[in-house]
């Protein structure tokens, strides 16, 4: 990239505030390029390689909550669910009516089997958007699996869990 050439002079010329500024230009278009990695991975169903991507963009960009909230995303499509929930706790506290940030948190507790968590999760999202049909499905999913959990407790095999909600 040209802009990085320009800095280069800029710095040797000791102009350090306009050679910030170019790199600053010219990072905010390699953030981007890491997302666009990120989403072509995770549409080839690549979830590490997504969810590695993804891991340089929060780094890059600690305190941007979308880019923490992808890589909370790719670490769950590449399984890792239970890296996933810090980060989404700290979405959360920083947006507590943010539905999709709470369902999705719902999802990784879900995923770690930690249902009455997720439970409760399913149930603040649905508070918040009543009407929200993905949000209905996950908690009826949840409270599937925690009745066959309780049936399961009182026999002896365990039934197949449902299907995992979706964060969607």
């Amino acid at each position: 990239d040209d802009r990085f050439a320009v800095a280069q002079v800029l710095i040797a010329q000791r102009n350090i505030e306009q050679a910030e500024a170019c790199l600053a230009d010219a990072l905010a278009s390699t953030l981007g390029a890491y997302s666009l990695l990120s989403d072509m991975a995770a549409a080839k169903r690549q979830g590490d390689r997504a969810a590695a991507f993804s891991a340089i963009l929060e780094t890059l960009n600690p305190r941007d909550g979308e880019s923490v909230f992808l890589h909370a995303q790719r670490l769950g499509q590449a399984g890792r669910w239970g890296e996933a929930i810090p980060r989404l706790q700290t979405l959360k506290e920083s947006n507590p009516t943010n539905g999709l940030v709470i369902n999705t948190l719902g999802v990784a507790l879900y995923h770690t089997r930690n249902l009455d968590a997720a439970q409760s999760e399913f149930r603040n999202a649905l508070d918040l958007f009543p009407n929200n049909t993905d949000y209905k499905a996950n908690l009826k999913a949840v409270q599937e699996a925690l009745n066959l959990q309780t049936t399961a407790t009182t026999t002896t095999t365990e039934p197949p869990p449902p299907p995992p909600p979706e964060a969607t």
